[in-house]
């Protein structure tokens, strides 16, 4: 389950990345704290996955977001900043215990239609 561990005075936390585009997700069980969100991508993005026929999804081609369900914003994510300023960022609220992070391909037609539905541009 989501269950935040602490090893070496450094906490871990069990994060899922949401890929709304391809109705997928990854489960990355243990995401240190310390790590930025660019470092867990390039482990994440080291081979193309399955569903990512076109290539989109690279580190340096994605944005990353997270929801606050209860503003219904959208906030994106710093890729150069370590998980925990992300958890700690303005209106990030974590559910569960599981930061659900939104992964988006810059720029692509399906990301300016995800941010329509927040209002974003």
């Amino acid at each position: 389950g989501c269950r935040v561990h602490l090893s070496g005075g450094i906490l871990t936390w069990p994060v899922t990345f949401v890929y709304p585009e391809h109705t997928t997700s990854d489960f990355i069980e243990k995401f240190a704290e310390n790590v930025t969100m660019y470092e867990m991508l390039s482990m994440m993005f080291e081979e193309r996955a399955t569903w990512d026929v076109e290539g989109k999804y690279t580190v340096d081609s994605v944005n990353v977001w997270t929801e606050n369900r209860k503003l219904e914003k959208l906030i994106k994510v710093d890729l150069g900043a370590p998980l925990n300023s992300a958890l700690r960022m303005k209106n990030v609220v974590v559910y569960g215990g599981c930061p659900n992070l939104i992964v988006t391909a810059r720029g692509s037609p399906f990301e300016k239609h995800f941010l329509g539905k927040y209002g974003l541009k």
